[in-house]
């Protein structure tokens, strides 16, 4: 489905970290990590795509250059009849 995704071949974990129980170092290196993430979902040719998947079918993580705060928000918006195009420019900057 995402054959063309930015993450391909990428850690995994930065799109899936695990908080639970984990030191202010090692909360420190998520945060870098999910920066990281966030910033190779927004050059990605499959973000609208994948948030559009995210939203529809509730995942965890980083979807669509989203984390899950986020994308509740954008779950809103869509459900209001915005468009996926319309929502990651408005919450990501994005075209």
């Amino acid at each position: 489905m995402f054959k063309d995704a930015a993450c391909l071949g990428e850690p995994t974990v930065w799109w899936f970290p695990e908080r639970n129980g984990k030191s202010g170092k090692e909360l420190s290196e998520i945060w870098i990590n999910t920066r990281k993430a966030t910033a190779i979902c927004k050059t990605c040719p499959c973000l609208k795509e994948c948030l559009k998947y995210s939203l529809d079918n509730y995942e965890i993580g980083i979807w669509g250059g989203m984390g899950e705060k986020l994308r509740k928000e954008a779950r809103r918006m869509h459900a209001r009849g915005m468009a996926i195009s319309d929502i990651s420019k408005k919450l990501l900057g994005i075209d």
